[in-house]
């Protein structure tokens, strides 16, 4: 088990979106290493995501605030088509107004890229069903 890895019940399933591939290779490298977490699918854009969400239907999401098809409307889209599952937000900006757009759309969670202390894993656990109970 690793440093970060926290006892659950069950794998939580997570689909992860950024337009950055380096960001998506890291997250998906971070995800895979972790036994409690199954990635189920990687995005690009806000309209691959939806897609992917309405598909898989993930525990999950994992969305970049500033990508192509704009991270806020993809959270607003997101709640409407599978509401089971959460968003946790991810951005290299963590200003009022940023933090607060996401919130109001639906994000659970709120990352920013490159802070000290950030814990992806933790904020995926902790917005899991078994986080959420």
């Amino acid at each position: 088990m690793s440093a970060t890895a926290r006892p659950q019940a069950r794998v939580i399933t997570v689909v992860i979106a950024d337009d950055d591939p380096g960001v998506l290779a890291a997250l998906g490298d971070l995800i895979g290493d972790e036994p409690g977490l199954r990635l189920v699918g990687s995005a690009p854009d806000a309209a691959t995501v939806i897609d992917l969400v309405r598909r898989e239907r993930p525990d999950v999401v994992v969305l970049d605030v500033w990508m192509p098809g704009g991270g806020i409307e993809a959270a607003r889209e997101l709640r409407r088509v599978n509401p089971d599952t959460a968003v946790v937000a991810l951005s290299y900006l963590g200003d009022r107004r940023t933090v607060a757009a996401m919130s109001d759309a639906g994000a659970v969670r709120f990352l920013v890229k490159g802070s000290a202390g950030l814990d992806i894993v933790g904020a995926i656990v902790e917005a899991g069903p078994a986080g959420r109970e």
